[in-house]
């Protein structure tokens, strides 16, 4: 015959007592119990004690006779709860039982992350360890739930370490629903376990954590990790206001915690924000501000991933230099925090920094460095940027046909895991070394392929990029038509999602095959639109390059004044980008720290 299930007994009876102790509030019952049935015993006795001479007792003679069947009740009652908690503590976990059964339910959820990461094309190697954190506090967490039996407990666990989760979320529901509805301690437990629901939701189903974590954020507004996951689940959902709003958010938790390493962290997501949307001088100052943070909490993990970030606005900008001295910084610090994945990832953007600089042998050593950590992890995306770097270096010193086996081996690995923009990159760059050889079918071939799984994957500043791709082969094809019908397809792209960056590059597309064709007036046009784009983007090197490409066609047009006035223009901003803040001057957030952070570096760049 089944035990019973004690949830309904929990709901009457919930004490923190309960938890642990079931043992000594057995033996308290049991003493009440006794005392309970001497005075009622005593007091059923002296009831009957009466003197037979004697009338008989007045009304409120039968109030022993009373007190005594009441203490008789309560006896009863004391005895049935004795019972039940002495078999609650029968049931109970030992901690060494507890420990055992969460670590086999982690490691039974932690084999669905992988595929879960696949499957939502999430391939940020930063956030790995963050999402495997979330997991274990939401496994870590089951057991802990206020009136959820042991019993119950214990059969989600078990389920989870096969690998479902369901019974673990039904667990966290029914704490969300019960909780949501009181207020202070009630609705922070509620929205814990909403956070716990999120993580364990997007294992399976993205939309479901998403709203979970939304729901966390509204019962408890002031809770940060709630809001840093809400950031990040908007990002990826392609949602980038409401995910910045959410770093933002966590930004001001922090500055009113004074908690340097959560404005670390926030400011390291933002940076990655505006980096992934080609707002380079905001992703400076904001990566220039996690690592002013970082250094003043001592937070190596934030340190390392400032100097990645601001290594890769380096290299955007074509600071390769300097890119290469900041990789090798967040390098050193992995390296020292025994980071594995974080040393693979800074292997593999140093391979291309050096790479950039014609050091062809140091970046061959870094690729296969980050290669053997990849493969010593079972890592495929790091594999793959191992080899897309290798083939990198092996185009850049034009043997083509190892190249061309590098990426493939790339291709091939992002293919297994269905990593569509990883693909799509891919056949991008193998179209870039097809025409660099000189077969242009093939080039063709690989652009259109990217061009597809671009429009497939709803990435349309891909969809834009590929179009310039093919508009440049055309230009080579010498079809110009085709050319400028390829520049306005990219140029209509970037422009549905605002993407100031691609438009620039776009209409500068237009603008020299307008050059090329001899009509300097479109080629104006067209460079002036570039500039006024470029302005969009707050990147004040592409400002600069914009004001001297226009300031050239004023020149070619014979119209010196307006070339002056120009180059005037990008004279005056290059001064300001030499020059560091006026005394007395309220910087940006990264500009204070950059004559830090880039002291060692200047030298080399």
């Amino acid at each position: 015959m089944p035990l019973p299930d004690l949830t309904a007994f929990h709901e009457y009876l919930d004490h923190p007592l309960l938890e642990g102790h079931g043992p000594l509030i057995a033996l308290v019952a049991l003493a009440v119990l006794l005392v309970l049935v001497v005075l009622g015993t005593r007091a059923l006795v002296n009831s009957r004690r009466r003197p037979r001479a004697l009338a008989p007792p007045p009304p409120r003679r039968r109030m022993p006779r009373l007190l005594g069947f009441a203490l008789f009740v309560a006896a009863s009652a004391t005895l049935i709860v004795s019972g039940l908690v002495i078999y609650d503590a029968r049931t109970e976990m030992t901690s060494a039982e507890r420990e055992e059964l969460v670590a086999a339910a982690f490691e039974g959820l932690r084999a669905q992350l992988a595929d879960a990461r696949i499957e939502r094309h999430s391939y940020d190697e930063r956030e790995q360890t963050r999402m495997e954190e979330a997991l274990r506090q939401a496994v870590t967490a089951i057991p802990r739930q206020r009136r959820i039996s042991v019993r119950r407990s214990r059969e989600a666990l078990a389920l989870a370490a096969a690998g479902d989760a369901s019974a673990a979320e039904d667990i966290f529901r029914d704490v969300v629903q019960r909780e949501s509805t009181g207020a202070g301690t009630g609705r922070r437990r509620a929205a814990a376990a909403a956070r716990h629901l999120g993580a364990l939701a997007w294992l399976h189903d993205a939309k479901a954590a998403l709203a979970a974590y939304e729901d966390a954020t509204k019962l408890d507004p002031d809770d940060a990790e709630a809001w840093q996951r809400l950031g990040v689940l908007r990002r990826q959902a392609g949602h980038t206001a409401a995910a910045e709003a959410a770093f933002r958010r966590l930004l001001e938790l922090a500055t009113q915690h004074d908690d340097p390493r959560l404005r670390a962290m926030a400011y390291n997501h933002l940076g990655d924000l505006h980096r992934q949307q080609h707002r380079f001088d905001q992703a400076h100052d904001m990566y220039a501000a996690a690592w002013a943070a970082a250094r003043e909490d001592g937070h190596l993990a934030h340190l390392a991933d400032s100097y990645m970030g601001l290594g890769d606005v380096a290299a955007s900008r074509r600071r390769t230099a300097l890119s290469e001295c900041l990789y090798e910084k967040a390098v050193a610090l992995h390296r020292d925090r025994g980071d594995q994945v974080g040393l693979a990832m800074g292997y593999a953007k140093l391979a291309i920094a050096y790479t950039a600089q014609e050091q062809f042998g140091r970046a061959e050593a870094a690729a296969r460095k980050s290669l053997a950590l990849s493969r010593e992890q079972n890592r495929q995306v790091g594999m793959a940027a191992a080899h897309d770097a290798l083939g990198t270096l092996h185009a850049r010193r034009n043997d083509l046909r190892r190249a061309e086996a590098a990426y493939r081996q790339a291709l091939a690995l992002y293919a297994d895991l269905d990593h569509g923009a990883g693909t799509a990159l891919t056949h991008t760059k193998l179209g870039e070394l097809y025409r660099q050889w000189g077969n242009l079918s093939l080039a063709e071939k690989s652009y259109l392929q990217a061009l597809s799984l671009n429009r497939k994957l709803g990435r349309t500043a891909g969809v834009g990029e590929s179009y310039r791709r093919l508009g440049a082969l055309h230009i080579v094809q010498e079809q110009p038509d085709r050319a400028e019908d390829a520049f306005r397809k990219a140029v209509a792209a970037f422009q549905a999602i605002d993407h100031a960056p691609g438009m620039a590059a776009s209409y500068v597309d237009l603008g020299d095959l307008h050059t090329r064709r001899g009509d300097l007036d479109a080629a104006r046009s067209m460079y002036l639109k570039a500039a006024d784009a470029e302005r969009h983007t707050g990147d004040s090197t592409r400002m600069l390059a914009g004001y001297r490409r226009l300031g050239t066609a004023y020149m070619r047009l014979g119209d010196v004044d307006a070339a002056h006035a120009v180059f005037g223009k990008a004279s005056a901003l290059a001064a300001e980008l030499e020059s560091p803040p006026a005394e007395g001057q309220n910087p940006t957030p990264g500009t204070s720290a950059e004559a830090s952070y880039a002291r060692d570096c200047r030298p080399a760049s």
